[in-house]
């Protein structure tokens, strides 16, 4: 993950989350900052998935929360967990994109190899 946020002075934070809003680990050392993260990343993304998988969308890639400053990018990793990633307005979304795919599968791979399978 801190490569992750190492990939792009855009990137501010990377989180990631039980489907529950539960913080498994973050690269923010701001605690309350962690845990509204993870709050709102476990309450848009399970209800977006859920009405995804009701539409032709063949699968959920990302949720994006825009906002002026900031945008946060959620990416299900499987396992019932979320990589959120917190990151400046007007960022190369092309460059994110392929960094948090990118981590996505390595993390992907950690659980696995984790579980033994």
């Amino acid at each position: 993950m801190k490569k992750l946020k190492d990939s792009s002075a855009s990137v501010l934070e990377v989180y990631l989350v039980s489907e529950d809003g539960l913080v498994i680990i973050s690269t923010s050392g701001d605690a309350a900052s962690r845990d509204r993260v993870a709050a709102l990343a476990s309450s848009v993304f399970r209800p977006a998935q859920r009405a995804a998988r009701e539409l032709p969308f063949e699968g959920l890639n990302f949720v994006v929360i825009s906002g002026r400053k900031q945008n946060l990018y959620l990416k299900g990793i499987g396992e019932g967990q979320v990589l959120a990633v917190l990151v400046e307005s007007g960022a190369d979304w092309q460059k994110i994109q392929e960094h948090i795919m990118r981590t996505s599968q390595d993390l992907r791979y950690v659980a696995r190899t984790k579980d033994g399978t």
